[in-house]
């Protein structure tokens, strides 16, 4: 895979989707920002991150052609191979955070966004967006933030974490092609966070209530069962609490 290395830009996204139109990239490109001013979580939250000592940076991928239907495969497919690639890395207790949280035990080390291009009833391409928080250290204000430095109680290179998990991900668009969707599913589920287990949630209106995660649709919708009834919330309808 093609990288591009910038010293800074407001958001890895935003530069490789210009250069993207520039360029008409035919295979996949990274490129990673050793600082990134104006980072964008899932529906436009900040992501702020030190210089030098994380990851931020993009992947574009090219002519993937994903049914519509079958889009949510993706973030899925791309959520399991990060988990994988720092598995390599012996980060311990990893999991899944509805809708695009990177987990080690119970905080959140990376964050995921994932911009599409549609083409009738396909995805055209694909521009995903990783922050890893890699060697800082102090996080103020932010309790349920950490780094692979704090989870693992080592350093790491930069270059080399970066290396495991654009490997992985040169496999996504041959996962995507060859592994079933119910078993790419059934994967996902098993590694998210929180499941089976009753958590405290909030919802849009700031009301507060336990359920247990159960799932998730096969679009994405997260699956949780109340006290009265199994409830489907899209993104930012529920806020997990623990």
């Amino acid at each position: 895979m093609r990288i591009i290395r910038v010293s800074q830009t407001a958001s890895t996204n935003s530069f490789l989707k210009e250069l993207h139109r520039e360029q008409s990239f035919k295979e996949s490109v990274c490129v990673i920002a050793e600082q990134q001013t104006a980072g964008r979580g899932q529906k436009g939250n900040v992501w702020l991150t030190e210089p030098f000592q994380n990851l931020t940076f993009s992947v574009l991928l090219p002519d993937i052609l994903i049914p519509l239907e079958n889009q949510y495969q993706l973030n899925m497919q791309l959520s399991l191979g990060l988990l994988k690639s720092l598995q390599v890395l012996n980060v311990p207790k990893l999991s899944l955070k509805w809708p695009n949280d990177i987990m080690s035990d119970s905080k959140k080390i990376g964050g995921i966004l994932i911009e599409n291009s549609i083409t009738g009833t396909h995805l055209k391409h694909s521009v995903i967006g990783v922050g890893l928080n890699v060697n800082q250290t102090s996080f103020e204000g932010l309790p349920k933030a950490s780094s692979l430095k704090l989870c693992s109680n080592t350093a790491f290179n930069l270059d080399e974490v970066l290396q495991t998990i654009l490997h992985e991900l040169d496999k996504l668009t041959e996962y995507l092609n060859t592994l079933p969707f119910k078993v790419t599913k059934r994967n996902y589920e098993e590694a998210l966070f929180r499941k089976g287990v009753i958590s405290v949630f909030e919802d849009l209106e700031g009301f507060k209530f336990n359920g247990v995660i159960k799932g998730v649709t096969d679009s994405g919708l997260l699956k949780v069962e109340t006290d009265d009834a199994l409830k489907l919330f899209d993104l930012k309808e529920v806020k997990l609490l623990f």
